[in-house]
């Protein structure tokens, strides 16, 4: 596709998990370390469309990638714990029964927002999942069956 001979890095990955797994773009924005399963090849998704979990299929043409974004993830992560930074936003309460999961590496986000924000009721700055990243794609319409929708591969 041409669409992706224009993105790099962070991006192109994103489209590329979107395109190949069937992610919408608020569930990619969303996605955390520990939401990718390497050894079943699947990506899981909680609080979609819906506020359903569900799983989808890991493309295989991103595993590597996926590897060296997590790898990028780690060095971020250990980067702002030297830096004494702000950990990441859990859901619910589970700040207040696992106190260390806000800086633990299958708690980040796999796209974080590149600043820290003020949402916390407390006042308290923290990491959010949400890259400013937002994709709108029409599909034309057809009249032959021969252009209907398919399983993607990359």
């Amino acid at each position: 596709m041409e669409v992706f001979q224009h993105l790099s890095g962070s991006m192109l990955l994103m489209a590329s998990l979107m395109y190949g797994s069937g992610l919408r773009v608020s569930e990619t924005c969303r996605l955390r370390v520990k939401d990718i399963d390497f050894s079943r090849q699947i990506i899981t998704v909680y609080a979609g469309k819906g506020n359903k979990d569900r799983t989808t299929l890991q493309p295989p043409s991103c595993v590597q990638p996926l590897h060296t974004h997590i790898q990028m993830a780690e060095q971020q992560l250990n980067a702002r714990l030297e830096a004494n930074a702000t950990p990441v936003s859990l859901p619910y309460a589970l700040d207040r029964k696992y106190p260390n999961a806000g800086i633990s590496l299958a708690w980040q986000w796999l796209f974080p927002s590149s600043r820290p924000c003020f949402d916390d009721p407390l006042g308290l700055a923290s990491m959010r999942g949400g890259a400013s990243f937002y994709i709108t794609f029409m599909p034309l319409p057809s009249k032959k069956p021969s252009n209907m929708p398919c399983a993607h591969l990359l």
